[in-house]
């Protein structure tokens, strides 16, 4: 009877260590469907994970209890605990039936907390195990997030013939097709892309994969190809934002074909399309560019910038907008300090007003006027010999025109021969009587 007795009480602390742990999987699976309670349902889990860990640290249930624990963290993205917890378990249970699982998991978590490297080296030990086609999934992922695009493609490409029936397919697809592109293969990319295409998507994925396709044939310079590619999406798609979104592509291809006035139309189109949001705020900011870069009329493009400034704060082209009117402020401010009767350095300030024609709206041209203008009006200031050396420069190294440059270099030599500039255009010169 005592026998009896002691066998009924082992079976019970049995059953309430697995009662414990059942009631924990039975959170967990609740929050895989769960709405607004998710995380507390996986709290709930980890709570009672903790219990049958603390309470029976020498029951069955233990390895059990860590795994699921980490699972549970790693879905609230806490990858700092869930990765400890995975380490817990290959630490201490290394013969534990969730051992591989527990490495994929490890990896991930360190891919969550942005240890690539370590995430390969994770990863790596499973590629003969039997979750092999996980685990290149997420080598390739790491290679990729590694900005290591070449890599990535290769082992994306190695998942897809020994996993051909992955579960991952259509997403090795679209990243293998996004690493071609980084890597400059955009025939492949676009083939890949034009696959997927053929396949059941969402409007969403529909319009990115076309905006894709589209970006491609820009960096193949055929805009032409891009303008079809997007004209054809445009008609297949509904929403008012999608369709501003391809607008906004469709005013490059225009631009590059040399339909400025048609990107003009584009991106007015965009704005209407959808007002007060973040496209809109992009499409100012490229009309913006457009009357910057393509008429240097910047009277318009101040008008412009300041729309985009307004238009969806949060946009980073709005932010882009407002460093771009504080530059036209700056101009505005030294072109008004030119003007005043004294009191002021003028050299230093016309020279200042073509340094950021230059260097901050990347006009050479307007550079070189302005420049001109400081070492001709003001022929005695220390800036004329600057200005002479950077009119130069811009020759040189913008505008492949070394004969234009070495003209500005000799006559620097002959005018200023004792000047850190004069040393700076012999050394050019003799580079470029060296490399001929």
């Amino acid at each position: 009877m005592r026998m009896f007795f002691i066998v009924l009480l082992c079976v019970t602390i049995s059953c309430a260590y697995y009662n414990t742990f059942y009631n924990a999987k039975r959170s967990y699976r609740e929050a895989q469907v769960a709405g607004k309670n998710r995380d507390q349902l996986l709290d709930k889990c980890i709570e009672k994970c903790a219990k049958v860990i603390e309470f029976h640290p020498k029951s069955r249930w233990v390895d059990d209890a860590i795994f699921l624990m980490g699972k549970c963290f790693f879905e609230k993205r806490e990858y700092t605990i869930a990765r400890r917890k995975f380490e817990e378990l290959l630490n201490y249970f290394p013969d534990s039936p969730f051992a591989d699982d527990a490495t994929l998991y490890l990896g991930r978590a360190h891919l969550g907390e942005g240890e690539y490297v370590l995430a390969l080296d994770t990863f790596r030990k499973l590629t003969d195990s039997r979750l092999k086609c996980d685990a290149l999934f997420y080598v390739a992922e790491a290679h990729y997030a590694l900005e290591e695009y070449e890599r990535a493609a290769r082992a994306y490409q190695d998942l897809l013939r020994s996993c051909p029936k992955s579960p991952y397919r259509e997403e090795v697809l679209e990243t293998l097709a996004a690493s071609l592109l980084n890597i400059a293969e955009y025939a492949r990319a676009i083939e890949l892309y034009q696959s997927l295409l053929k396949g059941k998507l969402s409007e969403p994925e529909r319009l990115e994969i076309s905006l894709r396709i589209s970006d491609a044939y820009l960096d193949l310079e055929e805009p032409d190809r891009a303008c079809e590619i997007l004209l054809t999406i445009d008609e297949e798609i509904q929403g008012e934002q999608a369709k501003a979104e391809v607008r906004v592509k469709l005013s490059e291809c225009y631009r590059r074909l040399g339909e400025v006035d048609a990107a003009l139309r584009a991106l007015d189109e965009a704005s209407e399309l959808a007002p007060k949001s973040e496209v809109s705020a992009r499409s100012f900011y490229q009309q913006g560019l457009i009357y910057e870069e393509e008429y240097l009329d910047f009277a318009k493009a101040r008008e412009a910038y300041e729309k985009a400034s307004a238009e969806y704060k949060a946009a980073e082209a709005s932010k882009d907008a407002e460093r771009r009117l504080t530059i036209y402020d700056t101009i505005e401010t030294l072109r008004g300090k030119l003007l005043e009767e004294d009191g002021v350095d003028y050299a230093e300030t016309q020279f200042s007003l073509a340094e950021i024609y230059l260097l901050e709206l990347e006009k050479p041209d307007v550079a070189i006027e302005e420049y001109t203008k400081a070492a001709e009006q003001y022929p005695e200031s220390e800036y004329r010999p600057k200005a002479i050396y950077a009119i130069a420069w811009i020759y040189e190294n913008l505008k492949a025109d070394t004969v234009t440059a070495e003209a500005y270099l000799t006559a620097l030599i002959e005018e200023y021969p004792a000047t850190e500039y004069a040393q700076k255009a012999r050394e050019i010169l003799e580079s470029n009587d060296g490399s001929d």
